[in-house]
């Protein structure tokens, strides 16, 4: 009888991990030069949906991936040209020309997040 518990906690356990592989394996993000349309953005916890404001609001901030690890980063109308360096599996740290201040871009599925080193702007997009 004792046997049978062990094969059974040894075959749980098997299956187990066998299960977490397959759910990390099975997790997709869409690569950093997809066209990402703006969903809302934070700023110092004051936070505006894309649904919130003008059409075409040239303000509005906007991400562009220019490939070879080069972006453009548009807030308040002033774009900032940044090169991006991958962290980890949809995970990037852009690093900016014109300013010391960072930011992170981070992919789930079909969302990036932008968030600034500060903690205090943070712009979520979506793939188009």
């Amino acid at each position: 009888m004792e046997a049978r518990w062990k094969r059974a906690a040894i075959g749980g356990i098997v299956l187990t991990i066998c299960f977490i592989i397959a759910m990390s394996a099975s997790r997709t993000y869409e690569p950093i030069t997809s066209n990402w349309e703006l969903v809302e953005y934070t700023v110092n916890g004051k936070t505006t949906k894309v649904i919130d404001e003008a059409e075409d609001n040239p303000n509005s901030p906007s991400f562009v991936c220019k490939g070879n690890n080069s972006c453009v980063v548009s807030v308040n109308g002033k774009d900032h040209e940044g090169y991006m360096t991958e962290s980890a599996k949809g995970k990037y740290k852009i690093t900016f020309d014109d300013t010391d201040q960072g930011m992170t871009a981070t992919i789930k599925g079909h969302k990036l997040t932008l968030e600034n080193d500060k903690k205090t702007v943070e712009i979520i997009f979506e793939a188009d």
